[in-house]
């Protein structure tokens, strides 16, 4: 009888996006499993004004026009994040965002992304790593901050 070695799940496009300074590598890992990376053509719209967030996508290489509810657009490239705040806040989109250019995304399952940033913070206010393996041994998480306390989300990548 042999056994295979189990691989583990690429981090590649997570680190690519800079999510590594914010997330361990074992959190890093189980996002994984809920991200996918997309090439998509110019002309695709990402997200709409008032709509619900569904995912959090970042740009990882190409262009995006964004276009507040005023009619005011601006570009964003490479790291252009989409869909963390409303996915962390629970308020819908502020802008439509649509690829200019052929572009690579990063995205990841809403659920997924709400549920690693949240036990981020707690493992942060628990003292960092070990509060992530507090967390990833079964602590108790019921006293996570609620989206309610994501009242001015930063970004996730300085």
């Amino acid at each position: 009888m042999s056994f295979r070695k189990k691989s583990r799940p690429d981090t590649a496009p997570l680190r690519l996006i800079g999510l590594d300074s914010r997330f361990s590598d074992e959190q890093l890992e189980v996002l994984a499993l809920d991200t996918d990376v997309l090439r998509v053509p110019a002309g695709d719209v990402l997200a709409r004004v008032g709509e619900v967030a569904r995912q959090f996508i970042a740009v990882a290489d190409g262009y995006v026009e964004i276009t507040d509810q005023s009619g005011h657009s601006s570009v964003g490239g490479s790291l252009t994040q989409i869909g963390a705040t409303e996915l962390l806040t629970g308020q819908q989109h502020r802008a439509t965002v649509t690829t200019r250019s052929e572009a690579t995304l990063v995205v990841i399952f809403g659920p997924a992304f709400k549920s690693a940033f949240t036990l981020s913070a707690l493992a942060s206010e628990r003292g960092g790593a070990r509060g992530t393996r507090a967390i990833a041994r079964g602590a108790r998480t019921d006293d996570a901050p609620t989206s309610s306390s994501h009242a001015s989300v930063p970004a996730l990548v300085d």
